[in-house]
């Protein structure tokens, strides 16, 4: 059964690896030697980021979408 399309905005989450909380918007980094990918949230990016020497940005995840 289709169900209808009521025009809602319904922006889909994902949870920072960091403070667990959910958010619409998250950064992939890298952030040690391990060279493991993780999603984090606007705050918890300026931790991660801020002088560290294995920082390495890899675009950003927005749950967005119409």
């Amino acid at each position: 059964m289709n169900t209808p399309k009521t025009g809602k905005f319904s922006p889909k989450l994902k949870s920072c690896f960091s403070c667990k909380q959910h958010q619409s918007r998250l950064y992939r980094i890298r952030y040690d030697q391990t060279k493991r990918w993780d999603f984090v949230c606007d705050e918890c990016w300026k931790k991660f980021s801020d002088g560290n020497p294995h920082y390495q940005y890899g675009g950003t995840w927005k749950g967005s979408t119409m």
